[in-house]
C-alpha cells in the first residue's frame, strides 16, 4: 500500500502522542503543517478508510493501526521494487555511496551485516 506524506503527518502525531481526539489533531496539523480543520478531517478520513487508523467512539478518538516498523517495512518494500528492481545489493550500493555515513554509520551497518551471517 502506497502511503501518501499527508497520511504519514497523522501518523507520525499518533506515533509521538498515542491516541488523540479528532479536535487535538486539528490542533497539530494546523500547528505542524498549516491545515484547517477539514483538511485534517478529511486525511483522517483516508486513514481510515485504508486501516492506518481506527475511529473510537465517545468523542472521535483515532488511534494508529500500524507502526512505524510496519510502515517503514512498507516503505522499503516500494523503493526496493521501484527503483532497485527487489536488488538489496543495488539499494544497499546506492545507499553507501550517499557519502553521509559517519564513522559510527559505518560501523554499525558492519556489525548489522555480521550478525545476518
Amino acid at each position: 500500500m502506497i502511503l501518501h506524506n499527508t497520511e504519514l503527518n497523522i501518523l507520525e502525531a499518533l506515533w509521538e502522542f498515542g491516541d488523540l481526539s479528532a479536535g487535538q489533531m486539528t490542533k497539530i496539523m494546523e500547528k505542524r503543517v498549516g491545515w484547517k480543520r477539514q483538511t485534517t478531517y478529511t486525511i483522517i478520513k483516508q486513514c481510515i478508510d485504508k486501516g492506518l487508523v481506527e475511529r473510537i467512539e465517545p468523542n472521535y478518538i483515532c488511534r494508529a493501526k500500524v507502526t512505524r516498523e510496519e510502515v517503514q517495512k512498507n516503505e522499503i518494500s516500494i523503493l526496493m521494487e521501484n527503483l532497485f528492481d527487489n536488488s538489496p545489493r543495488s539499494f544497499f550500493h546506492a545507499f553507501t555511496n550517499c557519502g553521509k555515513l559517519s564513522e559510527q554509520d559505518i560501523a554499525e551497518l558492519h556489525d548489522m551485516i555480521d550478525k545476518m551471517e
